[in-house]
C-alpha cells in the first residue's frame, strides 16, 4: 500500500533497516532505548531532512519490536516488501539471525 508520506511514490516507506538485534545493543548500558543502528536511522532521517531542505521527507522503517526472540511478523514482511530501498547492517549476528 502507498504511503503519501513517502518520499518516493507508490511505496509505503523509503527506506527499510534491517539489522540483528544484537548489533543494536550499547556494551554496559543492557536497558538502553536506543543502540547505535536506531540512532543510524534517525541520523539518516535529519540528515535527509537537511538535504531535501524538508522536515517531513518521507519514511523510514525499522524494526521496534520488544521481543527479539519472535519470528519474522508479517507486519515485518509487508514493512519490507513496500519499501523503496534496503539498508542491510551486514554482520556475523545479522548472518546468524533467523
Amino acid at each position: 500500500m502507498a504511503n503519501p508520506d513517502a518520499y518516493v511514490p507508490g511505496h509505503a516507506h523509503d527506506l527499510f533497516v534491517s539489522y540483528a538485534w544484537v548489533d543494536d545493543r550499547i556494551p554496559g548500558m543492557a536497558h538502553a532505548n536506543t543502540g547505535w543502528v536506531r540512532t543510524l536511522a534517525e541520523n539518516l532521517r535529519t540528515l535527509l531532512a537537511m538535504q531535501l531542505g524538508r522536515e517531513s521527507w518521507g519514511d523510514i522503517w525499522i524494526d521496534r519490536r520488544l521481543d527479539p526472540t519472535q519470528d519474522i511478523t508479517p507486519e515485518v514482511e509487508e514493512a519490507l516488501a513496500g519499501s523503496a530501498l534496503l539498508l542491510l547492517v551486514l554482520s556475523p549476528g545479522w548472518l546468524e539471525s533467523p
